[in-house]
C-alpha cells in the first residue's frame, strides 16, 4: 500500500553526498604493480610470474605456474568485523582463453582479511549456454561453481564493469555485472562472516591457459564509493543489512575440530508447518534385520526405492536425506546450495566416502518401519582419511518428524559439517543457529530481513520508499530520515536487538504508516527545483518483530541523491 507526504524542508537542508574510495588504481603506468604508485605488495608467489601493467590495465597470467599474487592494503587500516566492503573493476578476457571446465573455476580477485583468509572470491567459470565464459563469486571457498553464478554467459574481448561486495555481518558476498546502481540484478553466495577486511587482492594461478585483464580497480565502504552515479543524475545506494528474518529452514556450519554435536541427537518435531528443534544424548539404534546397504558411490545419491524402499526418500553419500532426487551431491557443504536445493532435506553434510564408494571402512544402510525410515552411516570414512564417522537419520513421512543422531565423529574430515533442515526450493537465510545452545523453533514460512527499497529521487517526481517483509502489520512501519549515513551502523544489540543496526543520523524526522499490510510504501514529493540537485537524504525503516527482546527489526540503510 502507498501513502504520500511532503518533506520539502528535509530535502532542502540535506547535505550533498560524495563517494570516497578506500583504495584505487587505474594502472596508467608500465611494469610490475609492486613497483607502481598504488602500493601493491606481494602476499604469495614472490617474484615468480609478476603481475604487470601495460599502461592501460593489469595483466593476470593464468598459464603455467601459480605466479605472483598481490594485495592493495587500505591505508586507514583494516575494517571492523561488522563493516561491509565493496570492490569494482573493469574485466576483459582476451579471446582464446579456455576456462577451467571442472566447475570450480578460476578466481582472480578477492578481499583479504587480517587472518590472511580470502573472502568474496571472484572469477571465471566455463560457459553454460553458448557464450565464451561466465563469472561467479564465492564468499570463503575456492569452489566458484558452488557460490553465486551469473545467469548468462559473457564474451571474450569485451569490457564488463564488475562490482563485488562482502557483508561481514552475514557472510554474504554479492556480484553485479554492468550494474546501473545497487538495485541492479545481482547474485549472492554465503559463507564465513565476521572477518576484518584489510585489502583487495589480485591472484594468478594455472587454472586455465591465457590471460585476464583488470582495469580501474577500486574498493570502498558502499556501492556509491565504487560506482558513483553520473554527475547530476539521481541515484540511490543501499548499505548495511536488515534484520528480523524468520526461516522455515535452519543450519549451523562447523569445522571438524569444533564440531560439538558428537554424542548428541538433534530432534525436529513438526508443529503445523514449523519445527520445534531440541537435542538429547545419542542412543544409536542398532541395525535391524531388514537393513540393506545402499551401495552409494562417492559424491552420489540414491532413490531408496531401488533397494525396496516405499517412502519416497533419497539418500546422499555426503550425509543427507531428502524427499526427492536432484539435491546437490557436492562434497563441499554450502549454505546457499542447501537453502536452494529442490527437495526438502535433513543434513549432516560433509565429505564422506562409503566403502561402496572407495572408502576403507563402513557403508550406508537403509530400513523402514511403517512410515519411519532409518538411514545409518555406520563408520563411514571422511573422504581420503580412513577415519570413520557414524550418523543415523530417522524421518517419519507421515508426521514430518526427523532426527539426526551423531555418534563417533572424526576430527580430520576434509570439509566442514553443515547441520540443518531446509524446505524444498529457494529458502530464506535467517542466519546460523547454535544448535547445541538449547531448544528453538523454526518459522512456519520464510520471511526475509526487513528490506527497504526505492525508486530514484528525480526532480519533480515522487520518491517512493517501500518497506517489505514486515512480520506484524499492527504497528505498520516507521521511516527514519537523516542528513547523513551512519556506516557502519550502530549495533542495536545493546538494547536487545542483536543483528540489527541503526544506519541514519535520524535528524530530519520520522514518518509512521499503519496500513495493515506486510509491505508499505511511503512517497516523498520531490520539488522540481534545480537547486535541490545533489541534495542527499538517508532513510531507514523499522517494524515490530518477535525475533528479539527489543520487539522491533530494522531495515538496511538507503541513501538517495536528488537529481535528473
Amino acid at each position: 500500500m502507498k501513502h504520500a507526504i511532503t518533506l520539502v524542508s528535509a530535502i532542502a537542508i540535506a547535505s550533498t553526498a560524495s563517494a570516497q574510495a578506500l583504495v584505487s588504481d587505474d594502472f596508467n603506468y608500465t611494469g610490475a604493480l609492486t613497483a607502481g604508485p598504488a602500493g601493491w605488495v606481494v602476499h604469495s608467489g614472490g617474484t615468480a610470474k609478476e603481475i604487470n601493467s601495460n599502461g592501460s590495465f593489469a595483466i593476470l597470467d593464468f598459464s603455467s605456474g601459480s605466479g605472483q599474487d598481490v594485495t592493495l592494503a587500505f591505508p586507514g587500516g583494516p575494517l571492523a568485523t561488522t563493516d561491509d566492503v565493496y570492490g569494482s573493476f573493469i574485466l576483459n578476457v582476451p579471446s582464446g582463453n579456455p576456462v577451467n571446465p571442472d566447475g570450480f573455476g578460476s578466481y582472480c580477485t578477492h578481499f583479504r582479511a587480517t587472518n590472511g583468509g580470502f573472502y568474496c572470491r571472484f572469477g571465471l567459470l566455463s560457459p553454460a549456454a553458448g557464450g565464451d565464459f561466465t563469472v561467479a563469486v564465492s564468499t570463503s571457498s575456492s569452489n566458484l561453481g558452488g557460490g553465486g553464478v551469473w545467469a548468462s554467459d559473457l564474451q571474450f574481448d569485451t569490457n564488463y564493469r564488475i562490482v563485488i561486495s562482502y557483508d561481514a555481518n552475514t557472510g554474504t558476498s554479492s556480484l553485479w555485472v554492468d550494474p546501473v546502481d545497487a538495485n541492479s540484478t545481482s547474485v549472492q553466495a554465503s559463507g564465513s562472516s565476521g572477518q576484518a577486511i584489510a585489502s583487495i587482492a589480485l591472484r594468478q594461478s594455472n587454472d586455465h591457459t591465457g590471460f585476464i585483464h583488470i582495469d580501474d580497480i577500486v574498493a570502498g565502504n558502499n556501492f556509491a564509493d565504487v560506482l558513483p552515479a553520473p554527475a547530476g543524475a539521481a541515484s540511490t545506494s543501499s548499505f548495511g543489512s536488515g534484520c528480523g528474518a524468520l526461516g522455515a529452514s535452519f543450519y549451523e556450519q562447523m569445522d571438524p575440530v569444533s564440531m560439538d554435536l558428537a554424542g548428541t541427537t538433534v530432534v525436529g518435531t513438526s508443529a503445523g508447518g514449523s519445527y520445534a528443534v531440541s537435542t538429547t544424548p545419542t542412543a544409536l539404534a542398532p541395525l535391524g534385520a531388514g537393513a540393506v546397504a545402499l551401495g552409494l558411490g562417492d559424491d552420489d545419491e540414491i532413490d531408496t526405492s531401488t533397494v525396496g524402499g516405499t517412502l519416497g526418500l533419497w539418500v546422499g553419500s555426503n550425509g543427507w536425506i531428502a524427499t526427492g532426487g536432484g539435491n546437490s551431491t557436492s562434497f563441499t557443504p554450502s549454505v546457499n546450495t542447501m537453502l536452494n536445493n529442490p527437495n526438502t532435506g535433513v543434513y549432516a553434510w560433509t565429505d564422506l566416502q562409503p566403502a561402496s564408494g572407495g572408502g576403507t571402512n563402513g557403508d550406508v544402510w537403509y530400513e523402514e518401519s511403517g512410515t519411519v525410515a532409518t538411514v545409518t552411516f555406520l563408520g563411514v570414512d571422511g573422504w581420503n582419511t580412513g577415519a570413520p564417522n557414524t550418523i543415523q537419520f530417522t524421518y517419519d513421512t507421515a508426521s514430518g518428524d526427523w532426527t539426526i543422531a551423531f555418534d563417533q565423529l572424526s576430527t580430520v574430515n576434509p570439509e566442514d559439517w553443515l547441520i540443518g533442515y531446509s524446505v524444498g526450493g529457494p529458502s530464506v537465510d535467517a542466519g546460523p543457529t547454535d544448535i547445541s545452545a538449547g531448544p528453538f523453533s523454526t518459522a512456519a514460512a520464510d520471511l526475509g530481513n526487513l528490506l527497504l527499497t526505492s525508486n530514484l529521487p528525480v526532480l519533480g517526481t515522487s520518491w517512493d520508499m517501500t518497506c517489505d517483509n514486515m512480520e506484524s502489520t499492527a504497528l505498520g512501519a516507521f521511516f527514519f530520515f537523516g542528513s547523513s549515513e551512519v556506516n557502519p551502523g550502530i549495533d542495536l544489540g545493546v538494547i536487545g536487538a542483536p543483528g540489527c543496526s541503526a544506519y541514519t543520523s535520524n535528524d530530519l524526522g520520522i514518518a509512521n504508516l499503519v496500513l495493515g499490510a506486510s509491505s508499505v510504501t511511503l512517497s516523498v514529493n520531490v520539488p522540481n527545483n534545480p537547486a535541490l540537485s545533489g541534495a542527499m537524504l538517508t532513510v531507514q525503516s523499522a517494524s515490530s518483530s518477535s525475533t528479539n527482546a527489543f520487539g522491533a527489526s530494522t531495515s538496511n540503510g538507503l541513501t538517495g541523491t536528488v537529481g535528473l
